[in-house]
């Protein structure tokens, strides 16, 4: 049990209470001194909920659908809602003025060529420096995503203005990537013309 939550305190840090539950439920003396846990009884467990045992030996067995409880196919759209309500900021007149000139310049950007930028921050946000926040990446991180992945030149006045209006509520150092993406990226249809 030790070794388990010894394991998850080394890749995650401090280990949360559950995870103590879940040793104590898989742990089982092995001798009259220590302790082990299961590990492969919680494995199986764990496959049990999400899947049937051993589909990597009878690959063409019928699984049932995943319940739709499970997967909410609309949970990202409500996210980016709720994102872009929470950056209702206001941030003076002439801000917004010139916030407006920039968004429209890198959505325009993104239109032209026909990319979306949230892709690029994930990617900076699983980064092992970030702050682990989802949505979110710290200011230099938005600026270097722009500048340096995407090669959409912000200045430093212009990152800070759009750090201004996308952080995040309680931790200011934060951007909110999702609300900012999801005004400057262009929509769906916008790549299904592409195709067509």
């Amino acid at each position: 049990m030790v070794a388990f939550a010894d394991r998850v305190h080394a890749l995650h840090g401090p280990v949360p209470l559950h995870t103590h539950v879940i040793c104590d439920h898989y742990t089982v003396p092995k001798t009259a001194s220590s302790e082990v846990m299961e590990y492969s009884r919680f494995l199986d467990d764990v496959d049990v909920v999400f899947t049937k045992k051993h589909l990597e030996k009878t690959p063409l067995e019928d699984v049932p659908a995943e319940p739709s409880e499970l997967l909410d196919r609309n949970r990202y759209q409500r996210s980016s809602r709720r994102a872009l309500a929470a950056c209702l900021v206001d941030i003076g007149e002439a801000k917004e003025a010139r916030l407006g000139e920039v968004m429209a310049r890198i959505s325009n950007t993104c239109d032209k060529r026909g990319i979306l930028l949230k892709p690029f921050f994930d990617d900076a946000a699983a980064d092992d420096h970030s702050a682990k926040l989802y949505g979110h990446v710290t200011a230099p991180q938005f600026k270097q995503v722009l500048n340096v992945k995407v090669g959409i030149r912000v200045s430093d006045s212009e990152a800070q203005l759009l750090a201004e209006k996308f952080h995040h509520e309680d931790l200011t150092e934060l951007v909110n990537y999702i609300a900012f993406s999801a005004m400057v990226d262009p929509h769906l249809g916008a790549f299904e013309e592409m195709v067509q």
